[in-house]
């Protein structure tokens, strides 16, 4: 939470630097992206075992 909280700061102060505050955004998707199909798999596989 601390880590968006910042970049969205980061994003609100720095009006210039769009492409920037969009880079990190994507970073962070990404990153979240990929937590949350790990975590999506991973009850699909106990469900499947149970």
């Amino acid at each position: 939470m601390a880590i968006r909280f910042s970049v969205v700061n980061i994003g609100k102060k720095e009006n210039g630097h769009t492409t920037e505050f969009m880079n990190n955004n994507k970073i962070f998707i990404i990153i979240f992206g990929t937590l949350t199909l790990i975590t999506l798999f991973s009850v699909y596989m106990l469900v499947v075992v149970l």
